[in-house]
């Protein structure tokens, strides 16, 4: 899905990109998913980037919203992101689950790394994922003052504040 996006080597290129790129996708059973982009702009500023699929009957729009991100959470997400377990698991059990999650890294260096959430088996990338929608959702002040339902991830809080109500409709449906 990716949501019209190229690879993050086309990416770092387009944005003239000095750092890393952070790149979070999702993909949800229904339909819907999310893309969480954090990078440095051309001024080496920090951005975090949205895009939204809602699940819809007829072709999907995608919403998409940009907002400036702290220096130091930046540097916090880097870190994490670069202290991240890539390596390969082997899978010994099929698992089946209502979606899928991946976070694809570039470093400064131009090196690509991409681990995904498998539901059998515990990793960072959906705890990840989900910090990366936690950061957001904290810079984008009309999601920040949002409460999260009981058992609602930061990114269906993200689906909830930026789709229309008509187009809007919970991810693990």
């Amino acid at each position: 899905m990716r949501l019209n996006l190229p690879p993050l080597e086309q990416m770092h290129r387009r944005y003239h990109s000095a750092g890393d790129i952070i790149l979070g996708h999702s993909e949800i059973k229904n339909g819907s998913g999310t893309i969480l982009l954090a990078r440095l702009d051309s001024r080496k500023r920090p951005l975090i980037e949205v895009r939204l699929r809602p699940r819809t009957s007829q072709r999907p729009g995608i919403v998409t919203v940009r907002a400036r991100i702290g220096q130091d959470v930046w540097n916090d997400l880097v870190a994490k992101s670069r202290s991240l377990d890539f390596r390969d698991y082997s899978y010994e059990k099929i698992c089946t689950a209502g979606g899928s999650w991946t976070v694809d890294v570039m470093d400064s260096e131009g090196n690509v790394r991409s681990i995904f959430h498998v539901p059998c088996y515990e990793n960072g990338a959906l705890r990840y994922f989900n910090e990366l929608a936690s950061t957001a959702r904290a810079v984008l002040p009309k999601c920040a003052s949002l409460k999260a339902e009981e058992f609602e991830s930061p990114e269906e809080v993200l689906h909830r504040c930026l789709l229309p109500p008509r187009r809007r409709e919970r991810l693990t449906e």
